[in-house]
């Protein structure tokens, strides 16, 4: 029995000391359940098979497969030093439920080493017969990340139509000096005209003597929709512990609560309390008088 419950909590710790790696803030809800088509190299308009993949757990599936620690890598052929550069690999993928959906960004995520491997150049295209494609963003000369398993974000300018393929071609393979290719994962997120906004509300800021403040405000998190812009909110005044911002009655000099200077200095200051010691002695001398 001891060495049962050994074992079950050497296995727990195993566990917990892997790293846990999640889609960013979105939810299962924003991510586009997707499921691998077709794969291939081109090289002069034409399909070649000068290429395999790393190992036989690392084909093009691994690209959606929702397990961020599997991946996807490339070898290109190389019979000869550097002798063979495709135009690009090709991955194509379909909606689960083969209903057509509009995006309104993407992520890549990198794979577990070799940073030499990630992508460089790429585009995204749509369709909806998988035959006739529709660019929907390109990128080049892109330096993703350094970070091994992390997730890049690219935010389209404008959400899509709706599409139920999607294909990404990946240009330079070897762009980095290396015939290889790979990332963990591709993903796409659905536009909130599809599921709905996710309101956050920015909360405000209190300004005080010292400092500016912010009014509250408001955005979608998976879009730039519903944005409510906060605002500056002006330094206060400085004020006394009763809320006071002038000289007490007599001159009396006050501090502020907040900032521990003093509540008024100055030219002005001196002459508002002169004014008050006035005002109080000629209501002393009325009253004495009565």
């Amino acid at each position: 029995m001891k060495k049962t419950l050994a074992i079950i909590l050497s296995a727990i710790m195993l566990i917990s000391a892997l790293p846990i790696l999640s889609f960013a803030s979105e939810t299962l809800t924003d991510i586009v359940e997707l499921e691998y088509v077709d794969a291939c190299v081109v090289k002069d308009d034409k399909n070649s098979n000068n290429f395999r993949y790393g190992t036989a757990t690392e084909g093009p599936d691994k690209f959606f497969d929702a397990d961020p620690q599997t991946k996807c890598c490339i070898v290109m052929y190389d019979w000869l030093p550097f002798s063979y550069i495709c135009d690009y690999y090709y991955v194509t993928a379909k909606t689960k439920n083969d209903e057509p959906v509009s995006i309104s960004s993407y992520q890549l995520i990198t794979g577990n080493d070799a940073i030499e491997r990630d992508p460089v150049e790429w585009r995204l295209y749509g369709s909806n017969d998988n035959t006739n494609w529709t660019l929907i963003d390109s990128k080049k000369d892109v330096n993703i990340t350094e970070e091994r398993n992390s997730i890049v974000s690219f935010k389209l300018e404008n959400p899509t139509a709706a599409y139920k393929y999607f294909r990404f071609e990946f240009d330079d393979i070897r762009k980095n000096g290396v015939p290889e290719f790979q990332l963990s994962e591709i993903v796409l997120i659905e536009t909130c005209v599809d599921i709905g906004h996710d309101i956050v509300i920015d909360e405000a800021v209190a300004a005080t003597c010292t400092a500016t403040g912010l009014t509250e405000g408001q955005h979608c998190s998976r879009c730039d929709d519903m944005t409510i812009v906060q605002a500056i909110a002006p330094i206060v005044d400085h004020v006394d512990a009763d809320g006071d911002t002038y000289c007490d009655v007599g001159g009396e000099q006050l501090f502020c609560e907040d900032c521990g200077r003093p509540v008024h200095e100055g030219l002005v200051y001196k002459i508002i309390c002169a004014l008050h010691m006035l005002v109080e002695l000629v209501k002393s001398f009325a009253i004495d008088v009565c």
